[in-house]
């Protein structure tokens, strides 16, 4: 394991801490555990994003007989869970976020693009680099879905 991926864990740990810290989850315990649910997946490494039936067997209590054809209650706590990361950060200046993409149930990370270290590529032996570089978009300014 590189000392990278150690970073990147105890950053999303740390990040998840805050997360269940603030007062738009502390009054949420079911997104909290689906929050923790999805950032311990991320954590171990899984392939492939949790299915319907994994997130509500194993993260939203449902039992085994769980149907996720006829029952849409994982896509909506997703759904919630999205709008309340989305709410979290953008009303906080923030490095790195979660969130969940839609029509996905996986954990991304984002890191903001030139929040750390701007000045050190603002001067002018790097000014041809970073015009060359495209700027993504702009995470904050795209609207909240559900």
């Amino acid at each position: 394991m590189s000392l990278e991926h150690l970073d990147q864990q105890d950053m999303l740990r740390a990040e998840l801490d805050a997360l269940l810290a603030a007062p738009l989850f502390a009054r949420a315990p079911l997104m909290q555990r689906l929050l923790g649910y999805l950032v311990d997946r991320k954590l171990s490494g899984h392939g492939r994003p949790p299915k319907a039936y994994q997130i509500a067997t194993e993260a939203l209590g449902r039992g085994a007989d769980f149907d996720p054809a006829t029952d849409s209650y994982p896509r909506v706590m997703i759904g919630r869970l999205r709008i309340l990361l989305d709410r979290h950060y953008a009303d906080s200046a923030w490095q790195m976020r979660l969130r969940i993409p839609l029509g996905s149930y996986e954990l991304d990370i984002v890191e903001r693009q030139g929040f750390a270290g701007m000045a050190a590529d603002s001067g002018p032996a790097n000014a041809s680099a970073g015009a060359a570089a495209p700027a993504g978009p702009d995470i904050d300014a795209l609207p909240a879905f559900a």
